[in-house]
């Protein structure tokens, strides 16, 4: 979740402060996912690359997917939130 919220009466001040406060620690948290991520996919690509054309074409189809795959879940994060907002 990207944010936090909870079910109790909430002065505009505080809310507004305890989300900021929230979305810091989801940004830090995105950033370092981020960070392992890449580290990962760029120490796996060091595997495949010296291989010939049609790996490298694999790969980059491989690296396409995961990106696809990454998004619809960034998306699926943010639709989440607004649902649970609009509770």
């Amino acid at each position: 979740m990207l944010t936090n919220v909870q079910k109790k009466l909430y002065l505009l001040s505080e809310f507004i402060r305890q989300q900021e406060d929230t979305l810091k620690v989801r940004e830090q948290d995105f950033v370092n996912s981020f960070e392992k991520i890449s580290r990962k996919v760029m120490k796996t690509y060091d595997l495949f690359i010296h291989r010939t054309a049609k790996i490298q074409s694999e790969w980059l189809k491989f690296v396409h997917r995961l990106d696809s795959q990454l998004e619809a879940s960034l998306k699926q994060s943010v639709k989440n939130t607004l649902r649970d907002l609009g509770r």
